[in-house]
């Protein structure tokens, strides 16, 4: 692709990561996945970053086996978002919620406790079936005008619309935003939240990076788009949700006053220059040296005779292995989400066993590939220290955990 998705101008690579197969894929039999390169592409005009070869969600989204409810912290995230956003836009009882993109209802679940009207939107068929199981009405399909135009005629335009991970994961944002806007009325807010690089690259978090993920906003881009469409950001924070999130609050023209955290945030990313080349440059650099470091001390842990396994069976952890030359050491990879027990790994077909299997197999080195994760791992798996087990967490930066 050699123009933005949004404005169709020029587009300048930053950096190709390695190829991947898709990074969800974990298979019952072993795999011999085709790979789509990973190539990030800056926008000249708007400054949105985005993925040079996008593949089709229709592809992506088959026999997908996330839901969010496997994601540590996540709900509990949720149910403090949904608290703070009903505070802060006084959303009523009798008001009624959608959620684009609602996975397996996680989020709506913490709306329809208090007795509001609820309806997720899901494309993927297992989290949709389980969402609609425990009571939360969803629809699985993509979302489009004429889904929008269904929600409409059959209940009302919504008081609260949600985007919650999701918006990076369209491929044609002009349909979807065109969609939303249908759904609109001068009352409707839209809240949007998306993982946000400035604050996942501190940790050193590329392995965020991977083919559903189109899309890398900042505040700055975000903006730019929105207002092609005359939706408006009145309000818009960042947490550490998933490394470094980016959550906005949106309306119709400008229907609310802009709050000073706008503001707040463009400020600070001019100020930090994450629209220009030599910010991806920089922190591509730093990951080139850590990948050495990463590659060498595994190399070393092996040529010692000592059995190593991985923790952690995620999209993010087959963006990590086929960047960080490290697959080969691996004896299995463990996790404690049943969904991906049994698995093989996209591409490397390494097997996934329940974290359990540790405790019986005893391997020498614990490498945390989901390193975001590590402190709730090793709290979880503290037995495995008291027994001698030596845990690698690999990023931000190398460390290691032994009793």
């Amino acid at each position: 692709m050699k123009s933005c998705q949004i404005c169709k101008s020029k587009l300048t690579c930053l950096h190709t990561i390695a190829s991947t197969p898709l990074e969800d894929k974990y298979t019952r039999k072993p795999n011999k996945l085709p790979k789509y390169p990973l190539d990030l592409s800056i926008c000249e005009k708007c400054s949105l970053v985005q993925l040079a070869t996008l593949v089709s969600p229709k592809i992506s989204y088959k026999d997908y086996l996330y839901q969010s409810k496997t994601t540590v912290g996540l709900d509990g995230h949720y149910k403090q978002y949904a608290k703070q956003i009903i505070k802060k836009l006084n959303i009523s009882k009798n008001s009624f919620i959608v959620d684009i993109g609602s996975n397996d209802g996680s989020f709506l679940t913490h709306f329809k406790e208090k007795g509001m009207q609820v309806i997720g939107i899901e494309p993927s068929n297992g989290p949709a079936k389980i969402a609609n199981q425990n009571g939360i009405k969803t629809m699985q399909t993509f979302f489009s005008k004429e889904v929008a135009r269904s929600v409409v005629k059959n209940y009302r335009k919504p008081d609260l619309i949600c985007a919650n991970y999701m918006f990076a994961n369209i491929k044609n944002l002009e349909n979807f935003l065109l969609a939303v806007v249908e759904l609109m009325d001068a009352k409707t807010v839209i809240s949007i939240q998306t993982g946000y690089h400035p604050l996942q690259w501190k940790k050193m978090m590329f392995d965020y990076v991977y083919h559903e993920h189109f899309y890398y906003f900042t505040l700055t881009s975000l903006q730019k788009l929105l207002r092609k469409y005359s939706i408006n950001i009145f309000h818009a924070e960042t947490n550490d949700q998933k490394g470094g999130s980016l959550k906005i609050l949106a309306c119709l023209q400008k229907s609310k006053e802009i709050s000073h955290s706008v503001n707040r945030i463009l400020k600070k990313e001019k100020k930090d220059n994450i629209h220009i080349m030599s910010y991806y440059k920089s922190f591509f650099r730093k990951l080139k040296i850590l990948k050495n470091q990463i590659e060498n001390k595994i190399k070393s842990y092996k040529e010692s005779n000592l059995s190593i396994i991985g923790f952690g069976a995620s999209h993010s952890t087959t963006t990590f292995l086929h960047t960080i030359k490290i697959a080969q050491y691996l004896d299995f990879i463990a996790d404690d989400n049943s969904l991906k027990h049994n698995t093989h790994s996209p591409g490397f077909n390494i097997r996934v066993l329940p974290s359990g299997a540790i405790y019986k197999l005893k391997p020498n080195i614990v490498i945390i590939l989901g390193w975001q994760h590590a402190k709730t791992i090793l709290a979880r798996h503290k037995k495995l220290l008291d027994q001698g087990i030596k845990f690698f967490v690999p990023l931000p930066k190398l460390k290691s955990y032994k009793k």
